[in-house]
């Protein structure tokens, strides 16, 4: 049964859990799954060896389980592998091939519930190890204490959403926003294991862990779920209007926080605090400084775009910005991130070639980042040399307007490329029309912007 992965906070972002560590190291065995990703999986040992939180198992004691238990390339139990090491988190690497591309895999899992906690995928060769190994262990160390939970005390919680009961497209900003921030703001407490539900159907492991199946974890989780403003909308004030449900059906615990909608972060962490009190975890309630929250996201937004790692750099700037470190330089970041998604195939404005047609879940960043774009130019333009947001701009708007081209042409006569076509370039269409009226008429600043926001509320 393929896995869910449950990846604390939107495909592993988050480096800032609190510095609550276990009283002893914990123990992590760092496995190749097969002999090609050996090389890695020994740099990855030397980095992860300056740590002091880790107590790092031999090769020699994995190896000798591995001869007694009789495992083999075919045979790979690695939850059991795990609990007759003692280990209480895994490590795997592994090198995938798809078409003419190599990937390093690595996974890092929790031994005592079962669960993946982290999954990345980086082009392979890695280039550049040795700044690459020690900056990927850093990226684990907050995962650390996850590891020596118990699994009795281990509270799996699935975010399903919260939605406004007003749609607009401030409304929906907010909503992205709050759904991200309650996401990272619960994965930094040590004994809840978060997943998104809204991802939880294309959150699958491309290959099955052998021996483990987190399902039952998961499908005992409690959900969490909300509505914004329900009793009206505020200019100054937002107010969630929150359920936590029971696993198997228990009675919802309603809970209920507002704030200024200027500072989400401690809406979120007074959400945070009533979730806590409802599920007495036993731990104490993490710190939550929003400027520092910022820094740090915006710090690991830039290492995820260094290594190609870009949802985790969608998801990381995404909340550097809706924690308040709202710069030029920042709204970039978020832009680029989204504008990085796709390939480039050049920027010839008189034709737009598609040589593959996305599906809407490729065009689906295209799409919000698009929409930050329009929703933030007074920022993206603020700066009097505006020609990098000009150009990140084109760079969103080629691969998404490109689909509009393969509606009246498809490469065949499928109605799902037809569908697909039509579902991605119908905005993105809209959208280039508006730009290229722009980047003819138009320089930066007041003018700009105001044309950006006509074409914002035409599609």
């Amino acid at each position: 049964m393929k896995i869910h992965l449950a990846i604390i906070f939107w495909l592993t972002v988050a480096w800032h859990l609190p510095a609550q560590t276990s009283p002893t190291p914990v123990k992590l065995a760092i496995i190749s799954e097969a002999p090609d990703a050996g090389p890695i999986a020994d740099i990855l040992t030397a980095a992860f060896s300056k740590n002091e939180k880790l107590h790092l198992l031999e090769r020699t004691e994995i190896d000798k389980v591995y001869r007694e238990q009789g495992f083999s390339a075919a045979n790979k139990d690695y939850l059991k592998l795990g609990q007759m090491l003692g280990a209480d988190g895994l490590l795997l690497t592994e090198i995938l091939r798809e078409g003419t591309n190599e990937f390093l895999n690595i996974r890092l899992v929790a031994v005592k519930p079962g669960v993946v906690l982290v999954t990345d995928k980086f082009p392979s060769p890695v280039e550049h190890l040795t700044e690459w190994a020690p900056s990927f262990a850093k990226r684990l160390d907050p995962f650390l204490p996850k590891l020596a939970v118990l699994v009795k005390d281990a509270i799996p919680i699935s975010v399903v959403n919260l939605r406004s009961a007003i749609q607009s497209t401030a409304t929906r900003e907010i909503e992205w926003q709050l759904t991200l921030l309650s996401i990272q703001r619960l994965s930094r407490e040590p004994q809840l294991f978060v997943l998104e539900r809204r991802q939880m159907q294309s959150l699958v492991a491309e290959k099955v862990l052998n021996g483990l199946d987190d399902s039952a974890f998961w499908n005992g989780s409690y959900l969490l779920d909300g509505t914004l403003d329900d009793q009206g909308y505020s200019d100054d004030t937002v107010t969630i209007s929150a359920r936590l449900v029971p696993p198997k059906g228990g009675t919802p615990v309603p809970i209920e926080v507002s704030g200024s909608r200027t500072n989400m972060g401690e809406v979120i962490n007074r959400l945070a605090e009533k979730i806590l009190a409802a599920l007495k975890p036993g731990a104490t309630n993490a710190a939550w400084n929003a400027a520092d929250e910022a820094e740090q996201f915006y710090a690991e937004a830039q290492w995820a775009m260094k290594w190609d790692l870009y949802p985790q750099a969608q998801a990381a700037a995404e909340s550097a910005w809706a924690l308040g470190k709202r710069t030029p330089e920042a709204a970039r970041l978020v832009v680029r991130a989204y504008a990085e998604t796709l390939p480039d195939h050049g920027m010839n404005i008189g034709e737009l070639p598609v040589y593959q047609v996305p599906d809407p879940g490729e065009f689906a960043p295209l799409d919000r980042g698009l929409e930050f774009f329009l929703q933030n130019t007074a920022v993206l333009f603020a700066e009097t040399n505006s020609a990098q947001s000009f150009r990140l701009g084109l760079r969103l708007l080629h691969p998404a307007s490109g689909c509009w081209r393969v509606i009246i042409t498809p490469p065949n006569n499928a109605p799902t490329t037809r569908m697909n076509c039509r579902r991605c370039g119908k905005k993105s269409a809209g959208y280039w029309r508006c730009w290229m009226r722009i980047r003819r008429s138009s320089t930066a600043g007041g003018p700009v912007r105001g044309m950006i926001r006509a074409c914002s509320t035409q599609n």
